[in-house]
Formats: C-alpha cells, structure tokens, sequence
C-alpha cells in the first residue's frame, strides 16, 4: 500500500466530528488521514487559530467504498449513540493521535 493514492471520502466543518469519523474508520481497520484546510482549500498546520475551517478525511483508493458505507452509515445514525459511545470513540481517535 506504500504507492497507493489516497482519496477524499469526507468533508466535515468541526475538528471533532473529524476525530470520530477517524476512530469510526480506524476501528474497522482502515488507515485515515484527517487534513485540516480553510475555505479557500489551503492546508493548515496542526495548531491553525483561523477559523472556518474544514477537516478532510483521507483513505486509500482500495479502501474508499468501504469508508464510504462507514461514513454513510454513522451520519444516518448519529442520534443513535449514546454519548458513551461518541466519547469512546473519541478517546480511541485521541488514542490513536498520542
């Protein structure tokens, strides 16, 4: 997988939100790249202060659909979970970062 491209899958407007789908995706096994930008698509660094940013999230290119179906399926049942599973998978995203 080392020369495989890697793809856009998500688009989302809060850091957090970005961490989640991380941990979501990284639980299933998936490699993820979250990668924050603004709103004229420029890349920030790691401690950016400007706000209005977006965080895209990266897979590689054999991995996509499923991510995709991942993502699909967390955003159609986000009142589903329990706030101790949002705050698990949080942490496991934290986790994996640290």
């Amino acid at each position: 997988m080392d020369n495989e491209q890697l793809v856009l899958v998500e688009s989302v407007g809060e850091a957090t939100e970005a961490e989640i789908l991380c941990g979501v995706l990284r639980a299933e096994g998936l490699t993820v790249v979250s990668r924050e930008r603004n709103q004229n698509g420029v890349a920030l660094g790691l401690h950016s202060i400007l706000l209005n940013s977006m965080y895209d999230l990266y897979v590689y290119a054999t991995d996509a659909a499923k991510a995709r179906a991942l993502v699909e399926t967390y955003n159609n049942s986000r009142g589903e979970f329990s706030e101790e599973e949002l705050a698990d998978a949080a942490v496991a995203a934290y986790d994996e970062r640290v």
